[in-house]
Order: structure tokens, then C-alpha cells, then sequence
């Protein structure tokens, strides 16, 4: 018995598996500058001719002027051994043999905070010291460090002054620096005297003074006096530096929710080569899903407020900005999810961000085509389904 009567438990027939393929992007859009200033997950400072030039600030606001001896405090009146360590990140120096990492006094009165401001001082009058660094001796000992001008951290300790010291890299090279947020920052150390133990200065910003949280950002942060090319608008483009995320909203049928079973859901971008540099270089791009509900209309703000990658079962692309071809995500979890919302006025978007998995750690991005592109080259998205069952009289 059953067949007919009850086609959900016993189908007396095969029922055959549909697809089809829509264009379900309604709206692509680049969103930068990620991540914002002081949150990178490392200092990652680069040059490359006039193709890129990254620099790294880092803040010791609250260095001690006072020093405690036999259990009485008293003012700090010379310094010895001054010097800033630095930890590198094993994980990518861009460079063989040797190149010269430089310190800069980049403490300034007034606006110090606009790329044009800080890159300005960076200087040979300013110039604090050098120290050659080997590729191969970093595998050894991460740290290197740079004597810093003892009777300069004097005058700025008695003067009550910050002491905020900019990095370059003098050659043509890349590195990633440990930073705040990788718990291994920049340490500025110096001894009151000779025979004292040393002084060891974290980093810590107290500016600007209305804001705690920028503030605290910015201990030590990133400066792009040369990054990668600006977005034309026309192509979503991820990575680069400053770092973007392509942002793209979709309209799926409310037909393929209600009416069907969804068993595959692909999307298919395609990838156009691009880049001058690290164009061989593959870099991971994460779609993630967003979680900003349909009120939030700014795009850099909804691109920010983001599912953790590889939440949903999307896995990452890895390809070079040279790579080219069509690009395919599984987002079957995910259309399952937004086809669960009960009240789509208020739930999160229907929408994907592809955000790099190394955003603000280097210079390549990847570029896809958009829905204004030719149609061969637009953004599909491939639904296979099986009609839902319905209960009935036969």
C-alpha cells in the first residue's frame, strides 16, 4: 500500500533532479580600507621601487621618567644602552641575504596621523639608526634590534615627549612584523644607568585623547605611502593594499525557498588577471557570509559585519592575481539558511563579502568580473532542486 497516498514516505516513482541557472547578484560594490588602522594582524612594511612603499609607526606614550632606587623615586637623568627590538614573522620575509631595516623619529606637533603627514617625516634629519638584517639568521633569532641615540630619549623623557619611532625597510624587500595584536609587539628598552637593569617600554598610544578605542588602535599601526592601484568601480576587487572586499547582494526567487528541496547551490565568478605585483604569488580569498540585517545601506559597514570564514561549509579560493578562469563556491549551507529566515525585514542579508585570508599582510589581490560584465563573464549561481512533496488526498 501507500505509493500516491503518501509520496513524501514511500515514492513509487523516481523523482528526477532540476537545475537552473540564475544571475542573482542585484548588487556588487568594492568596500575598503580593511582592516582598519591598528587592527592589522601584523606590521607588514614593504618597497619595491615606486611600485610599493609600506612603512610601520609604533607609539611609547607612557615612557617612565622616574626610576626607584633603595626604595625612593627619583627622576630619570641619563640614559644608556637605548634601543627598539623588533620580532619578525617567520612566515613571510620577502627577501634573501640582507636589507637594512631603518628607525624614524616620527613624533610630530599637530596632525600626525595623515599618510602625507607621517610619510613626510621620515627623513635623513630624523633618522634614529639602521641594522642589517640576513633572511637566514631570522630562522635563528626572530628579534633584531636598533640603537636608538641615548642622549635623544633623555631630552624626550625630560621634556615629557612621546617617543613614536617609524619603520622602513632600506632596499627592495617585504616583511611582517609582530605587532600588538599578535601579542609579540616592538619593545623600546634602555637602562637609567649603566649598572641598572633595563627599562622595558611597551607599546601604548594615549591620542588622541577623545577616543579610548583609537587610541589604543593605534600603538602601532600601518602606513601606505604606495599601494596598489585604485578601483576603477567596474570589477570587484579583493586584497591589495590598502586591502578590499567585494560585496554582493542577492535576489534568489522566493520560488526556490518555498516550492522546492535545494540540494546544490554553486556560484560561479570569474577571475580576470591583474596586478603588478606578486602577481605568481597565491593568495586565499574567503566568502563569507554577511550578518548585517537589510537596515544597514552602507556597504563598507555591512562588508565589516561578517560571518567567520568557513562558517556554512564555503571553502576559500587560492589563486594568483595572473590566475584566470571561473572561480566555483558551494553556498548550499548558507541558501539553505537565508531560505530559513522567517522575517526577511529583519534578518541578516542575503549577501557574500570575499574577503582575503591575509588583509593587511601583503599586496596582491584577486579580481572577478561583476553583473555589469558581458554575460559569459557574470556571476551564476547554479541551483539543482527536486520539487517538494505535498500531502494530499489521492
Amino acid at each position: 500500500m501507500g505509493g500516491n497516498t503518501c509520496p513524501a514516505l514511500c515514492p513509487t516513482e523516481n523523482i528526477p533532479l532540476q537545475e537552473v541557472v540564475i544571475e542573482p547578484v542585484a548588487l556588487a560594490a568594492n568596500a575598503g580600507d580593511f582592516p582598519l588602522r591598528g587592527r592589522e594582524t601584523g606590521l607588514w612594511i614593504a618597497t619595491r621601487g615606486d611600485s610599493l612603499d609600506v612603512r610601520a609607526v609604533v607609539r611609547f606614550d607612557t615612557v617612565t621618567s622616574t626610576i626607584t632606587v633603595d626604595g625612593e623615586t627619583r627622576p630619570i637623568t641619563s640614559v644608556d644602552s637605548a634601543h627598539i627590538q623588533i620580532r619578525f614573522s617567520l612566515v613571510d620575509i620577502g627577501w634573501s641575504g640582507d636589507i637594512t631595516l631603518e628607525a624614524y623619529d616620527v613624533d610630530s606637533v599637530g596632525v600626525d596621523t595623515t599618510t602625507t603627514a607621517l610619510a613626510s617625516l621620515y627623513r635623513p634629519d630624523r633618522l634614529l639608526g639602521t641594522v642589517v638584517v640576513n633572511s637566514a639568521a631570522l630562522f635563528l633569532d626572530d628579534s633584531v634590534k636598533i640603537a636608538l641615540p641615548n642622549a635623544l630619549l633623555l631630552q624626550k623623557i625630560r621634556a615629557g615627549r612621546p617617543v613614536r619611532i617609524g619603520l622602513r625597510l632600506g632596499g627592495a624587500g617585504h616583511a611582517l612584523l609582530q605587532s600588538v595584536e599578535t601579542g609579540a609587539p616592538a619593545r623600546l628598552s634602555f637602562k637609567a644607568n649603566p649598572e641598572s637593569r633595563p627599562i622595558n617600554i611597551a607599546p601604548v598610544s594615549r591620542a588622541p585623547t577623545s577616543d579610548a578605542t583609537l587610541a589604543t588602535d593605534l600603538a602601532d599601526y600601518l602606513v601606505v605611502v604606495k599601494g596598489t592601484d585604485p578601483v576603477d568601480g567596474t570589477r570587484l576587487v579583493v586584497g591589495g593594499l590598502p586591502s578590499r572586499r567585494g560585496y554582493m547582494r542577492m535576489v534568489i526567487p522566493p520560488f526556490y525557498f518555498d516550492s522546492v528541496v535545494l540540494v546544490r547551490a554553486t556560484l560561479s565568478l570569474t577571475q580576470r588577471p591583474t596586478g603588478t605585483v606578486f602577481r605568481e604569488q597565491d593568495i586565499a580569498v574567503a566568502p563569507v557570509a554577511v550578518s548585517a540585517g537589510p537596515l544597514i545601506v552602507d556597504i563598507r559597514r555591512a562588508a565589516s559585519l561578517v560571518y567567520p570564514s568557513l562558517q556554512f561549509g564555503i571553502g576559500a579560493i587560492v589563486a594568483a592575481p595572473a590566475d584566470s578562469g571561473v572561480r566555483t563556491i558551494d553556498l548550499i549551507q548558507l541558501v539553505r539558511q537565508w531560505g530559513s529566515v522567517t522575517d526577511r525585514a529583519t534578518g541578516p542579508q542575503n549577501a557574500i563579502v570575499l574577503q582575503s585570508l591575509s588583509e593587511g599582510a601583503g599586496a596582491g589581490a584577486l579580481e572577478f568580473f561583476g553583473p555589469d560584465a558581458p554575460a559569459a563573464l557574470r556571476p551564476k549561481l547554479r541551483l539543482s532542486f527536486i520539487p517538494r512533496a505535498r500531502f494530499g488526498r489521492p
